[in-house]
């Protein structure tokens, strides 16, 4: 049974890209490394539980499907999404090195903020 269960997620994670420009965040990668995780031998792991694996394999594969996104689609147009941002302006906006730089501006932000209030405080006003 732990033989076939091994083929079809390793059949899914064929399906699951990863995604590089998601560093450490990836979920694909993630997947990856359970599989790996609950797999340590491999075609000849001994599953405890096979229907819980079961769903947690059905899970993922709807998810890697698209099967609700199919099912309920949603209609609008490039740039009207609540940020008003492209779907390849948000992959853009989402990957590590794009959050970085965003962590570092916003690190200078807070750093400014407080100067200031550190001067109102010693100037009384």
């Amino acid at each position: 049974m732990a033989f076939s269960q091994y083929r079809k997620f390793v059949r899914l994670l064929e399906m699951w890209p990863v995604d590089n420009s998601k560093f450490s965040r990836d979920l694909g990668q993630h997947i990856r490394n359970k599989v790996a995780e609950t797999f340590r031998e491999g075609e000849t792991t001994k599953i405890a539980n096979a229907v819980e694996c079961d769903k947690y394999y059905d899970a993922l594969m709807t998810l890697a499907l698209n099967k609700h996104k199919d099912k309920y689609q949603v209609k609008f147009q490039e740039g009207t999404a609540s940020t008003g941002l492209t779907l390849e302006e948000c992959h853009l906006l989402m990957a590590t090195e794009s959050l970085q730089i965003i962590d570092k501006e916003n690190r200078r932000w807070w750093q400014a903020q407080q100067k200031s209030e550190q001067k109102k405080k010693k100037t009384g006003k």
